[in-house]
């Protein structure tokens, strides 16, 4: 047939550099970018057929049928979608950009984000081929047309276009002639694997064509000159076995690499095996997940996700910098990104699974997305889903202990770091308690006593400590439960609450008591105005200030913080205050803080009251201060020093 050559309206060499340099971070990806193509096509016939049911022909297959020849360095790739004519050929995939690659280019690059959706308009999916290939040809018959052509170029500023003789009812037959930097590509597994990853799930069947080795019967000797008779491709090995010989040949076959999409179906074509299947899948686990929830949204913008809540934490949940890795992102179930930073927030990085898009603008690549409010949406309905599993696993005693131990600081993490979702996120917690374990705040404020002010808790390192803690005593004698926490986040989460239905959270460590005291037991603080004073005279600045205590019964004293920090928060913040001079700063200044309560009833205070022997209620102070830090939780700054003013009092 007589050729036309045409020079492409834009400047292809260009071009060529942008896509192979700037657009694409994997020439893996030129596969994925034409298998789409093919699935777009092909989705196109589909609906033309729908008005036009004559185009199809009879010919109902739709397929997607790729093919190395490593011999020649050859891939083609075939679909039996829409086919193109001579027209669409240049439109498509000569013109690139109809007003010209400057124009092109600028749309690409600006900073203006609405203009970047730009695949299906410039044909910048099929120029990927040009990653792995020095020379690409393109067969298309239109369906419903007898004309087929041959679209050929070298991506050298030209193109041939000629009628071409060609078996094919309709499609489109790509052929690259690979570089040889790409040969890997000629080979079924890398095939496989690339389409696995990225195109596994596309609606159409697609197939990928193998040679099978398989040995034949044995033929005798006399019937040598009747082998080459039977329908092999090729003989690979004949190998002598006395006086018969084996045939060893290769035959072809066509191998389905892809799938049904799991989240595509609907949910009573399901059961649970399927989705443990689908999550181990994905996700690489072994065990079955311990929740999973399948969902579609429709309206204005329509996704489906299929969500998992793992039956284990990984032993890298806070230290796996891919934590966002979890979510795939499908659009048109054609995989976009497996790390999509904005799809799914921190606490929820042990949540995995998939969403697929069908309408989530994406830049020229496929690999960048832009900044849009589907994601935003998407990103609302991942974590109400995740919050409604949660829910339901909280149900089960049982089931839920399991989800707290395994992630009840992605809850934390969460109440901390989530405004929207904080007050679902509280009814979530569970904490050990001086009745029972696992107790959440809604089961403490329903049992709470007649007259108690507030939730009361005390934060430390183990609840072995904290149930030995003098600031206990009274609390305890009133019969009121107590919160034992010993998570570090603990505390950094309560200052995001304040409150639980409406009843105060009281640090028993910080916050001032409201206790009220039996008659014959109130202290009148006035009367101790020169005890405390005497006190602070000795003290000096190592406490902002000394009163009489409501909290203490057993100890002379105890150290609090009202207007600063906590003794847990404070040794949480000395511990990442190292090295950091702007946390060593406001460490020191909160540490300043600290008062003194005494407890005037004691014998050691009345010692201090009744002697008047400085020197002597000098030492007998600091040692009562430094055994009151150590009894509410603090660090010594010199335990060596302490320890020896113990054995001088022992001597």
């Amino acid at each position: 047939m007589e050729e036309e050559q045409f020079e492409f309206k834009a400047e292809i060499n260009e071009l060529m550099n942008m896509i192979i340099n700037n657009f694409y971070s994997n020439r893996d990806i030129f596969l994925r970018e034409l298998i789409s193509n093919s699935s777009d096509a092909i989705n196109k016939l589909r609906h033309n057929s729908i008005s036009d049911k004559n185009i199809l022909q009879d010919n109902f297959d739709f397929d997607i049928k790729i093919k190395a020849d490593s011999e020649n360095k050859i891939l083609t790739i075939e679909d039996s979608g829409i086919g193109m004519s001579k027209e669409d050929l240049i439109s498509s995939l000569g013109t690139i950009a109809k007003s010209g690659t400057k124009e092109f280019i600028k749309k690409i690059t600006t900073t203006d984000n609405s203009s970047n959706s730009l695949i299906g308009q410039f044909g910048v999916g099929f120029y990927s081929a040009y990653l792995v290939a020095d020379k690409v040809s393109v067969i298309s018959k239109l369906a419903g047309s007898d004309q087929c052509y041959l679209w050929e170029s070298s991506a050298s500023g030209s193109y041939i276009l000629k009628e071409y003789e060609s078996d094919m009812k309709r499609g489109t037959k790509i052929i690259m002639y690979m570089k040889d930097d790409a040969v890997e590509y000629l080979k079924p597994e890398k095939l496989t694997e690339i389409i696995k990853k990225h195109s596994s799930y596309i609606t159409y069947p697609i197939y990928i064509h193998k040679l099978e080795r398989i040995e034949e019967d044995e033929v005798e000797e006399e019937e040598e000159e009747d082998v080459e008779e039977v329908e092999i491709r090729d003989v690979e090995k004949v190998e002598q076995i006395n006086d018969k010989k084996k045939v060893i040949v290769e035959k072809e076959k066509w191998e389905k690499i892809n799938s049904e999409p799991i989240w595509n179906k609907n949910k009573n074509e399901l059961n649970e095996e399927d989705y443990n299947n689908f999550y181990k899948n994905i996700s690489g686990d072994w065990d079955n997940p311990q929740s999973y929830k399948h969902f579609k949204v429709e309206g204005n913008n329509e996704f489906t996700g299929l969500i998992y809540i793992p039956g284990r934490a990984p032993f890298d949940l806070f230290e796996n910098k891919d934590n966002n890795k979890n979510i795939k992102l499908y659009v048109k179930k054609v995989l976009i990104s497996d790390n999509c930073k904005d799809l799914c927030p921190a606490w929820l990085n042990f949540v995995s699974g998939i969403v697929d898009s069908n309408d989530l603008p994406l830049n020229a690549s496929r690999e960048l997305l832009q900044e849009s409010i589907i994601l935003k949406k998407i990103n609302k309905q991942i974590i109400k889903k995740s919050i409604e599993m949660i829910e339901e696993i909280s149900e089960n005693k049982e089931e839920y202990k399991k989800f707290y131990d395994n992630f009840d600081k992605n809850i934390k993490l969460g109440i901390n770091d989530d405004s929207n979702s904080r007050d679902k996120l509280v009814n979530f917690l569970r904490y050990s308690t001086s009745q029972e374990e696992m107790v959440s705040l809604n089961d403490y404020v329903e049992r709470m006593k007649e007259g108690q002010p507030g939730i009361y808790f005390i934060a430390g390192e183990s609840r072995q400590n904290l149930e030995s803690s003098p600031l206990l005593e009274k609390i305890r004698r009133k019969d009121w439960e107590i919160i034992y926490m010993t998570d570090a986040i603990d505390e950094y989460i309560i200052q995001h609450l304040k409150s639980y239905k409406e009843v105060k959270l009281i640090n028993i460590s910080k916050d001032n008591l409201e206790i009220k005291e039996d008659e014959e037991e109130e202290i009148n603080d006035k009367e101790y105005e020169e005890l405390c004073k005497k006190i602070k005279g000795i003290l000096g600045d190592k406490v902002d200030e000394v009163k009489v205590s409501n909290k203490v019964e057993s100890h002379p004293a105890i150290i609090t913080n009202p207007m600063g920090i906590s003794a847990n928060m404070e040794r949480i913040m000395k511990a990442q205050a190292l090295g950091n001079q702007n946390s060593s700063m406001m460490y020191a200044s909160m540490m300043n803080k600290r008062s003194l309560e005494i407890n005037p009833k004691h014998n050691l205070m009345k010692k201090i009251i009744e002697n008047d022997n400085e020197e002597l209620n000098k030492k007998l102070v600091e040692f009562i201060y430094d055994s009151s830090l150590l009894s509410s939780g603090y660090q010594l700054d010199n335990m060596n020093n302490y320890i020896e003013k113990v054995y001088k009092y022992l001597e």
